[in-house]
């Protein structure tokens, strides 16, 4: 029970917050995103920036729209439990030549770590 209260915390607190902050990335092969965690001095807090390839992509944390627009996006997790595991799966979808495009990714993370994902090619 405990498990499910703090995943609709997190999944709450990713639609509701929004904003920019700088985020360290790496290149990756043209289909596949970029995901990298980095600690952060609070410990428990986390933030997820997401890159992505047009401002009017459509951006999911497990099955849940998020409201933020623009190509660069940051979310920030309400307090986390130190040591334990959080996941999300992260989809994209966008327009391309005419064609939606949708990628997705799989993020894990710890209470504290910043999480960066490029959705870029």
């Amino acid at each position: 029970m405990t498990k499910m209260f703090v995943r609709l915390a997190l999944c709450a607190g990713l639609v509701v917050c929004g904003g920019f902050l700088r985020a360290e990335g790496t290149t990756a092969a043209p289909s596949e995103p970029t995901v990298k965690t980095t600690k952060t001095e609070k410990g428990r807090e986390s933030k997820i920036h997401v890159f992505l390839p047009t401002e009017e992509a459509k951006l999911y944390f497990d099955s849940t729209l998020t409201k933020a627009t623009g190509k660069d996006r940051a979310f920030r997790s309400p307090a986390l439990e130190e040591g334990k595991r959080y996941s999300y799966k992260v989809v994209a979808m966008w327009v391309e030549n005419g064609r939606e495009v949708s990628h997705e990714t799989k993020i894990i993370f710890h209470a504290g770590e910043d999480v960066a994902v490029d959705f870029r090619r």
